[in-house]
């Protein structure tokens, strides 16, 4: 017994460290069947660089957001959950929309989707969700104020619950006012607005993003190919450095597999130390949760 109490102290001892060092986030996105990924593949990659350090987060295709605030499952893809967590990475399964009346619905009646997204959040040990709504159709103004009350209040309902919320935004339509996403209560706000392979371009659209998001939770998206082919070392590397120089924390790339000039940059981003450090630790039910952990039982393809 006395043994035992030692190796709990030691264990939270551990995690309280790991909350107050942990420095940088690297997220991938997995876009598996709805982007013709090589589902395989890419998780062998995530495998073999499971306990390294260059990828803290995995983001993946899981929900999608129905018609009168319902969640719905995404039963045409891999399950990836499960071996995801057994490596010990984050999981932040993609809630997606591209319908802007289903939006408006959610913004009207939220707690639905709080309750939903609670509800699969604790039952399949998720670290939280990454939401992604890219309107069809233009969105207005009043649009993008109501988007943030959701967001806030989605976010605090998940918080409550011990879970994250990521949000993937841009500024291509009237549904993403970054000022206002700042104020949310969402932990990272992940711009796509980079995504762009033009070094001019994305210097701006970079310095908008620091302009208008909270150093703490601003996520920087960057693209891992560019006319069908891998973005090269001298292409991202400027990027990187402008990262680093910024102090941000947070690294979002769209998507798997990750071309071979990546891994240096991220192994050097995840090594630099900063002034302000990103807490990717989750907080479960106020208890500190060391990363890499993971255990459920398996689900099969398209199942729960």
């Amino acid at each position: 017994l006395i043994m035992a109490r030692l190796w709990c102290t030691l264990l939270v001892c551990t995690c309280l460290w790991m909350a107050v060092t942990a420095d940088k986030a690297v997220m991938p996105w997995m876009g598996l069947e709805w982007v013709g990924e090589d589902i395989e593949t890419d998780m062998k990659t995530l495998s073999d660089h499971a306990h390294d350090g260059t990828i803290t987060h995995v983001s993946f295709e899981d929900w999608h957001l129905g018609a009168d605030s319902t969640v719905v499952h995404d039963d045409d893809v891999t399950s990836v959950r499960t071996q995801l967590q057994e490596m010990g990475y984050f999981t932040f399964p993609m809630f997606t929309s591209v319908t802007p009346e289903y939006m408006r619905a959610a913004f009207e009646n939220p707690q639905p989707v709080i309750d939903a997204l609670v509800k699969y959040g604790t039952t399949y040990k998720y670290t939280g969700y990454n939401l992604d709504w890219e309107p069809n159709k233009a969105m207005t103004a009043d649009d993008g104020q109501n988007f943030c009350t959701f967001l806030t209040k989605l976010a605090d309902g998940l918080h409550d619950a011990g879970l994250k919320l990521n949000v993937d935004v841009a500024s291509w339509d009237d549904l993403w006012d970054f000022e206002c996403l700042g104020k949310t209560h969402v932990d990272t706000v992940i711009t796509m607005d980079t995504y762009v392979h033009s070094m001019d371009t994305w210097n701006t659209l970079f310095s908008k993003a620091l302009k208008n998001i909270p150093l703490e939770k601003l996520g920087i998206g960057l693209i891992t190919t560019y006319s069908g082919r891998n973005m090269t070392a001298d292409e991202l590397k400027p990027r990187f450095d402008a990262i680093k120089a910024a102090d941000v924390q947070m690294i979002g790339i769209w998507d798997m597999p990750l071309g071979d000039a990546f891994w240096p940059l991220l192994e050097d981003f995840v090594a630099t130390k900063s002034s302000q450090g990103y807490n990717y630790v989750p907080n479960v039910s106020g208890k500190v949760v060391p990363p890499r952990v993971g255990n459920l039982q398996g689900v099969a393809k398209g199942q729960l």
